[in-house]
């Protein structure tokens, strides 16, 4: 078998962000339970590594052997893949990278995504604490913390409204978020104009857990002549800045409990917003535009660019509203017309071929 081409990296280009979204492993697995997001699951993840590091002809029956039960063995082997630790074969067999590679590159993203929490948390902390200041949010007119979906969604439409020239925008998996999605398409395309009907330039970073939601794609396709879009991985809340004058930050994740966004209205305010929606565009990478109608149908086009995104076949499947079997078996074609050996390798011929 030939031995799989894993990607590498350098420090001077910029690297993937790889999310470790879990929701379909409690699912599948609720014996693992919430450990994978903690610390403990830190631990287990690196045990499981060194174990197989140890093998030298690794598999899943090593670490069966090791002792590691076999939910933990499923949930740990799906992580270590998403970060690029390692390929799981058909026969079960595993093909690790090189382990200075892949510690350089996971060290490399964790660096990145540091560095960029890092620089956001002054500016952070002081909306935090400036919108938990009683007086300061009754006293000042400008600034108005927002209580339910509806007064975050009417703040947003007020701040579309009264821009000139620009939106900045942020979306993390909110429920406003998620009701847009739900919008119709015409209706999603005239989001973007002002009370005078004009049409604004609009930036977007979304968040890759957004992919999960259903004919994600087709929207995202039906907003691309109207805005720019990047993807990032985990934000903090969503966001919208109208030129540098006003903002609304929505945190109304499903859950939660007390203020779910807040009204800014001045440009001493919304500034700082301004700079951390500019730090997370620079930080995302650039939605995937080039299709190859001519080689590739619609349907493998898309399956390549939900695969490097890194969700999962069944994710895949679920988005594209096919059987999980079906993704699989368009995988394995696809894989077959490049010559690809594994998934890894089919990533990087498709890049050479111009299909990513």
């Amino acid at each position: 078998m030939t031995k799989p081409m894993f990607p590498t990296a350098e420090p001077s280009r910029s690297l993937p962000d790889v999310t470790d979204d879990l929701g379909e492993l409690f699912t599948a697995l609720p014996e693992v339970g919430d450990s994978f997001v903690t610390s403990t699951g830190e631990v287990t993840l690196g045990r499981v590594y060194l174990t197989l590091v140890q093998q030298t002809s690794p598999d899943r029956q090593s670490l069966v052997t090791a002792g590691f039960r076999p939910a933990v063995i499923d949930a740990s082997l799906t992580i270590l893949e998403r970060r690029r630790f390692l390929e799981v074969n058909a026969d079960g067999s595993i093909t690790l990278a090189p382990p200075d590679t892949a510690l350089r590159d996971h060290a490399l993203r964790l660096e990145r995504q540091a560095a960029t929490t890092m620089s956001m948390t002054r500016e952070v902390s002081r909306l935090f604490y400036t919108a938990r200041s009683g007086e300061a949010v009754a006293g000042d007119s400008r600034m108005r913390l927002l209580y339910t979906v509806d007064e975050v969604h009417s703040a947003t439409a007020e701040l579309v409204g009264s821009t000139s020239n620009e939106l900045m925008t942020l979306r993390a998996p909110t429920l406003r978020v998620f009701g847009l999605s739900t919008q119709s398409r015409e209706s999603q395309a005239t989001a973007s104009r002002n009370a005078d009907g004009k049409v604004l330039k609009m930036r977007t970073v979304y968040d890759l857990r957004l992919l999960q939601v259903a004919e994600a794609m087709d929207i995202l396709e039906t907003l691309r002549p109207i805005e720019g879009q990047r993807f990032s991985s985990q934000l903090p809340f969503s966001l919208v800045v109208g030129d540098e004058r006003c903002a609304v930050i929505d945190a109304s994740f499903p859950g939660r409990q007390g203020p779910l966004g807040l009204y800014l209205e001045s440009p001493a305010l919304a500034e700082p917003a301004r700079w951390l929606a500019e730090s997370f565009w620079d930080a995302a990478l650039p939605v995937t535009r080039t299709y190859q109608r001519i080689e590739l149908d619609e349907k493998e086009s898309r399956i390549l660019v939900l695969l490097s995104s890194g969700i999962s076949d069944s994710a895949i499947a679920r988005q594209m509203d096919l059987s999980q079997r079906t993704v699989e078996r368009r995988i394995k074609a696809l894989m077959d017309r490049l010559g690809a050996q594994s998934r890894f390798q089919m990533g990087l011929l498709a890049r050479e071929r111009g299909w990513l």
